[in-house]
């Protein structure tokens, strides 16, 4: 055959082997997010018997880290005055009580006004923010999650960081966003029976009192 001819088939040749790599490629990864998906959905199973965030928060902040493989990280119930610490992984890296204005340019001052999930790859490399809680921690990637109530105001916040190779990514925040909306539900849905649940103890009651009310007439 021509030379030309030759080295065309060799082209395709390498093209087409190509394609078969991107093709395995994107089905790893398809198969990746399934698994993760699939991981998730366990979770949010777990937390349908949550009760208030302060009785969940380690059990919520343990499924937020076994999903990124965070080994550091913590959550913080919003009060009116501070962020409350509920849990930490890494005890002593994260402060008790972090004070209302929060510092501003701080991952946390973002998360409360953006109202959206924060990743970063390179904390250190991102001039616009500075860490919030322990001043010792600058770098490595980051992911902070907030948890909403009925009327989409933030309600807890959850960090996670990862001192692990390789660093978090952008799929990382992408399945992140979905636990943390599944929690948001349940915190929300919990909340709602237990409300439920006294208005039927107060309605018993004013029920038992009008019997004896009238009982007593």
């Amino acid at each position: 055959e021509p030379p030309n001819v030759l080295v065309c088939r060799e082209k395709n040749r390498l093209h087409q082997e190509h394609l078969e790599e991107l093709v395995e490629e994107k089905t790893c990864e398809l198969k990746d997010v399934n698994n993760r998906l699939q991981d998730v959905v366990e979770s949010c199973k777990r937390l349908l018997g949550c009760g208030r965030i302060e009785n969940c928060g380690s059990l919520l902040l343990e499924e937020f880290a076994k999903h990124m493989d965070a080994h550091g990280g913590s959550i913080y119930r919003v009060s009116e005055k501070n962020l409350e610490l509920i849990a930490s992984l890494d005890a002593g890296h994260a402060v008790q009580q972090i004070p209302f204005p929060l510092e501003e340019r701080s991952v946390f001052a973002r998360l409360m006004e953006k109202k959206e999930p924060i990743f970063l790859a390179d904390i250190e490399e991102d001039q616009d923010v500075v860490p919030s809680g322990w001043k010792q921690y600058g770098d490595n990637s980051l992911l902070v999650f907030p948890i909403f109530d009925s009327d989409d105001e933030v309600i807890a916040v959850i960090s996670l960081h990862s001192k692990k190779e390789p660093p978090f990514f952008p799929q990382d925040r992408d399945i992140g966003e979905i636990l943390a909306s599944f929690a948001s539900e349940a915190f929300q849905t919990a909340k709602v029976s237990s409300a439920l649940q006294q208005s039927e103890e107060r309605l018993k009651q004013a029920q038992k009192m009008e019997a004896i009310g009238t009982l007593a007439g």
